[in-house]
C-alpha cells in the first residue's frame, strides 16, 4: 500500500477480486439480481491500491449508480497491461510519473492520434485521466499540480466551482501548439474560474486556442513579438475573417485582450496589457430576441402535457417565469443558510431564492401563484422520494438533479412527434429553451413599460442586458411616453409665464405611426427613424450664437430628464445613434446649467 494514501481505508468489498452491484451497503438503488464486477489487478501494490481507492471513492462518495460503477471499473481494467509494464512496476504513486508522459503512454496504448486530442478517445482514456488527477490532488496539497497539468478535471479544481453543464467536466490544454500561449491561457482560465461559469470558461479556452493557431501560423516565438502593429495589421484582419459576425468577432478579440491583461497581472514576462483599443471592436448589431410568437407558444402549450411530470414542471417554470434552464433545473431546496428557498409571504405571494450560475450569485424573485405552487409541489415530491437531505427541487437522487440534455431531448421529441411548425414553416426550435426567457421578457416589458421590474423578475443585474431579450413595439413605446410628451407640450406653451404648469391637463398629442423611438427636442419631438439622426436636431444648443437664459433653467432640466428617458428606451431597442445623440444633449445641457448657475453666484 502506498504511504501517500495511507489514511485512505479500503472497505472489505474493494479488497478482493470483485464487488457486488446488488450490495445495498454500497448503492442506494442496488441491482435486484446479484452481479459481480471484477476489480483491476496490477503488480505494483501502490498503484493497485490507488485504483481500488478511486473506485471506492466513486461508489461511496460520488454515489454512482450500479451501471456507472461497473463502467468506471471496467474502463480501469482495460489499462491493466499498461500499468503492469516495466515503467510502472516500481512507482510509489501514479502521480510520480509526469502528466504529459502518462497521457502519451495512454494515447499510444489506446491507439489515439496525439494530433487529435479531443477525438476518438475511449472511455478508458478519460477514466484513467480522472483517476490520475484524483490521486495527484490527494498526494500533492498545493494547486501547482493542477495548474501544470494539461487536462483540468473540474471537480478537482483548487477553486470551488459548481459546473453548469452535465457534459463539460474537464478543460483541455493539450490541444495548444505554442507553449507560451498555453501557459497564458491557463492563467486566464484560472482567473475566469473565480468569476464565470464553466461554460463561459470553455468559450475563453476555445478563443485562446484560435489565437494559438494565429501565433503558430505566423511563428511568433514569444509574447513580446505581439506589438500594436501586429494587432492592427495581422490579428484584427485574422479575427474579422474568422468571425464575419460582429458579436463572435468581438468575443474573440476580448478573449485575447484579457489573455494579455491577466498574464501581465500575474507577472508573466513579455505580456503587454495595452495592446488593444476600444476602436478594435466592431459596432454591435441590434439584438434580435426572437421570442416565441403567440401561435408558437399556443402549439407548445397544447402538447406539454405529453411530457413526463418532471419535464412538464420545468417547462412550465420557464414559460411562466422565464428561468434559465441551468438555474431552474439545478435549483436547490435550501439556501446556504439552511432556510427553504421557497417562502410564502404574508400576502400569500411566493418568494423564491435561487442561485444564478451565469452571474454566480444568489438572487430572490417573486413568483406567479401558479409557478410557486408548481415549485412547492415539486419540493414535497423530491423530499418524500429522496429524504430530508435531498438537495435539488428537480431531483433524480438525493444529491443529483435532472439532466438538462435529457430535458431538451424530450422537448425536441415532443415537437417532432406532433410536427409542431413555427411561423417560418420549420419545426419549432424548442431545444433552445432560452427563447422562453426572451418571450417572458418581451411580454413583461410590453405589458408594464418599466424595465426595472422586468430586470428584477429575470434576475438581471442591470437594464443594459435586457436589450438581448426584449422587443418593444411602436404602440407600447408611444403609450409609455405619452405623459412625457404632454408635460413637454405644456412647458413649451407657457415659456416665460409665471403660471407655467408642470402638467398639462386634458391635452393630447398626435398618434404617430413611427416604429422608432422619438427624439426629444426643446420644442417638440422628432419622428425620424431610430437608425438615423437629423443633423439639425437641437443644433441651437451647440451653436456659438446661442445665448441661454437663467429663466429657462427649469426647461433645460426637464429636457435632460426627457433625454435620459429616451436614452434608456433607445438602449433597450438597440438604437445606438439615438443613444449617442441624447448623451451629447445631456452633456451640453448640464454644461449650460452649470455655466448659468456659476454666473448667478458671482
Amino acid at each position: 500500500m502506498t504511504n501517500k494514501l495511507k489514511s485512505f481505508k479500503l472497505l472489505p468489498q474493494f479488497t478482493g477480486k470483485s464487488f457486488n452491484l446488488s450490495d445495498s451497503q454500497l448503492f442506494n438503488e442496488p441491482k435486484k439480481t446479484k452481479c459481480e464486477v471484477t476489480l483491476p489487478v496490477v503488480e505494483n501494490e501502490n498503484i493497485h491500491f490507488e485504483l481500488r481507492a478511486f473506485i471506492q471513492k466513486n461508489v461511496i462518495e460520488d454515489k454512482l449508480s450500479p451501471w456507472k460503477a461497473q463502467s468506471v471499473t471496467a474502463n480501469l481494467c482495460l489499462i491493466e497491461d499498461l500499468l503492469n509494464s516495466e515503467k510502472y512496476l516500481h512507482l510509489q504513486s501514479i502521480s510520480d510519473i509526469d502528466f504529459p508522459e502518462f497521457i502519451h503512454d495512454l494515447e499510444v496504448f489506446t491507439n489515439v492520434e496525439p494530433s487529435k486530442p479531443n477525438s476518438k478517445r475511449s472511455l478508458s482514456f478519460y477514466t484513467a485521466v480522472d483517476w490520475y488527477c484524483w490521486v495527484g490532488v490527494q498526494v500533492k496539497e498545493d494547486s501547482s499540480f493542477y495548474f501544470d497539468n494539461d487536462i483540468w478535471i473540474l471537480k478537482y479544481s483548487p477553486i470551488p466551482i459548481e459546473n453548469s453543464s452535465h457534459v463539460r467536466n474537464a478543460f483541455y490544454f493539450n490541444t495548444f501548439s505554442v507553449e507560451w500561449v498555453k501557459n497564458a491561457a491557463k492563467h486566464l482560465i484560472l482567473y475566469c474560474l473565480k468569476n464565470l461559469s464553466a461554460n463561459s470558461c470553455q468559450l475563453y479556452i476555445n478563443n485562446a486556442r484560435y489565437f494559438d493557431a494565429f501565433v503558430y501560423e505566423y511563428g511568433y516565438t514569444g509574447p513580446e513579438e505581439i506589438t500594436r502593429e501586429i494587432i492592427e495589421n495581422r490579428f484584427l484582419p485574422y479575427a474579422h475573417k474568422k468571425y464575419p459576425d460582429s458579436q463572435s468577432c468581438n468575443i474573440f478579440i476580448r478573449a485575447v485582450e484579457r489573455l494579455f491583461i491577466v498574464a501581465n497581472l500575474d507577472g508573466v514576462e513579455g505580456f503587454n496589457s495595452d495592446l488593444f483599443l476600444k476602436d478594435d471592436y466592431l459596432p454591435k448589431r441590434k439584438p434580435d430576441p426572437k421570442p416565441f410568437s403567440d401561435r408558437e407558444l399556443a402549439l407548445i402549450l397544447q402538447h406539454i402535457h405529453e411530457l413526463k411530470e418532471i419535464d412538464f414542471d420545468i417547462v412550465s417554470m420557464q414559460i411562466l417565469q422565464g428561468f434559465r434552464i441551468t438555474d431552474i433545473a439545478r435549483a436547490k431546496i435550501r439556501t446556504p443558510d439552511g432556510s427553504y428557498a421557497l417562502q410564502k409571504e404574508e400576502d400569500d405571494s411566493w418568494c423564491f431564492t435561487f442561485y444564478q450560475y451565469k452571474t454566480r450569485r444568489w438572487t430572490t424573485t417573486i413568483l406567479q401563484t401558479q409557478a410557486g405552487d408548481i415549485l412547492n409541489s415539486r419540493i414535497q415530491k423530491s423530499i418524500e422520494k429522496y429524504g430530508e437531505h435531498c438537495q435539488y427541487i428537480f431531483a433524480t437522487d438525493e444529491d443529483r438533479c435532472v439532466n438538462q440534455d435529457d430535458y431538451r431531448k424530450n422537448l425536441k421529441k415532443m415537437v417532432k412527434r406532433n410536427n409542431l411548425r413555427g411561423d417560418d414553416g420549420e419545426l419549432i426550435p424548442i431545444g433552445n429553451t432560452h427563447r422562453f426567457r426572451k418571450t417572458v421578457a418581451t411580454d413583461l416589458i410590453n405589458l408594464i413599460h418599466d424595465p426595472e421590474p422586468v430586470a428584477a423578475v429575470l434576475g438581471q443585474k442591470g437594464l443594459g442586458s435586457l436589450a438581448h431579450y426584449i422587443k418593444i413595439t411602436a404602440t407600447e413605446t408611444m403609450e409609455a411616453m405619452r405623459n412625457i410628451h404632454q408635460e413637454t407640450d405644456t412647458i413649451i406653451r407657457h415659456l416665460g409665464k409665471d403660471d407655467c404648469p408642470n402638467i398639462l391637463e386634458n391635452s393630447a398629442i398626435p398618434d404617430f405611426d413611427s416604429e422608432e423611438t422619438l427624439i426629444p427636442l426643446s420644442n417638440g419631438f422628432c419622428c425620424k427613424p431610430g437608425s438615423e439622426i437629423c443633423e439639425h436636431a437641437d443644433s441651437c444648443l451647440f451653436c456659438a450664437m446661442f445665448k441661454p437664459d437663467r429663466s429657462y433653467i427649469p426647461v433645460y432640466r426637464f429636457h435632460i430628464c426627457q433625454a435620459k428617458v429616451t436614452l434608456e428606451s433607445a438602449k433597450l431597442q438597440g438604437f445606438d445613434t439615438i443613444v449617442e445623440h441624447n448623451e451629447q444633449i445631456i452633456k451640453q445641457l448640464e454644461k449650460i446649467i452649470k455655466k448659468l448657475e456659476d454666473y448667478n453666484n458671482e
